[in-house]
């Protein structure tokens, strides 16, 4: 069994938008499921689905999507309540604005 499984949900700058929905599920076996809404955009939402690690000495989350076509991404373990998405190269976004996701309520 995974450390850290569990719902994470905020809303992460967009360039092209208001801001994007994100919704996040690290299941303890090892998938996750990332559900992203743009706001004011119409479409349906962007689901990108595959495995996850902890890494880093424990310091951070990496995503590895099933589909080739989606990068990896990693976010930043702050607490055990926030996680901080990262730039590709792994490293904290350099910007005043949230990138955190907060752990939901079971």
């Amino acid at each position: 069994m995974k450390a850290f499984p569990g719902k994470f949900a905020g809303t992460l700058p967009c360039a092209s938008c208001p801001g994007i929905d994100t919704k996040l599920e690290l299941m303890a076996d090892g998938p996750f499921k990332l559900t992203e809404t743009y706001q004011g955009e119409a479409g349906a939402p962007n689901v990108v689905e595959g495995t996850w690690t902890v890494e880093d000495g424990g310091k951070r989350v990496l995503l590895d999507p099933n589909s080739k076509s989606e990068q990896d991404r990693s976010y930043g373990i702050m607490s055990n309540d926030e996680i901080r998405l990262l730039g590709q190269d792994g490293k904290p976004i350099e910007s005043q604005l949230n990138y955190s996701l907060k752990r939901e309520p079971n």
